[in-house]
């Protein structure tokens, strides 16, 4: 698949079968293709399912619709730090744990990814970007598989998933504060 953007189109039959074979090979963490024994489908966590992962999303946004003077703002974005990997020494890694912030809002458990919440319109509606560590054939024979922009948008079901090296274009976006 060519391109680090993948929008999910649950309309279109070919978002589906893309979905589907992009779920059907490992992507660094348990998936109900991979270990059906601890996920059903659309499960992203055991007994957590994909939509249980929107919803607090939705709700981080609604609470952030209102200050603490009572006004309503409408331009919000929330950027939410996923853990990196942490080294004994050297090339000798500790057991990696998600940032768990992140880990509530996305299910998502590979190191380095980044959340972007933006407010779309009226709270809470909003666009979910994450950021993830490209797919790299020889990074992911000493690391373990990666996701990659398709897989993290199909598994988590994220608006969009784009490269990690590509989120300070979106960071440098002018966000005034009022």
């Amino acid at each position: 698949m060519s391109g680090c953007l993948i929008r999910w189109l649950p309309w279109r039959q070919s978002a589906v079968l893309v979905h589907m074979r992009l779920l059907s090979r490992d992507i660094g963490q348990p998936t109900a293709y991979t270990h059906p024994h601890l996920l059903k489908e659309e499960e992203l966590l055991p007994g957590i399912h994909k939509s249980e992962f929107l919803e607090r999303r939705r709700n981080l946004m609604r609470e952030m619709a209102t200050t603490q003077a009572g006004k309503t703002n409408k331009k919000h974005l929330v950027i939410v730090p996923g853990a990196p990997v942490q080294y004994m020494s050297g090339d000798v890694p500790y057991r990696f744990h998600q940032g768990t912030d992140l880990l509530y809002m996305t299910g998502f458990q590979e190191p380095d990814a980044v959340l972007l919440l933006e407010s779309t319109g009226g709270l809470p509606e909003h666009k979910s970007i994450l950021y993830v560590r490209p797919r790299d054939p020889h990074r992911e024979l000493w690391d373990g598989p990666r996701a990659g922009p398709d897989g993290a948008a199909a598994f988590t079901g994220v608006t969009e998933a784009w490269y990690y090296s590509l989120q300070r274009n979106f960071c440098s976006y002018d966000w005034t504060i009022h």
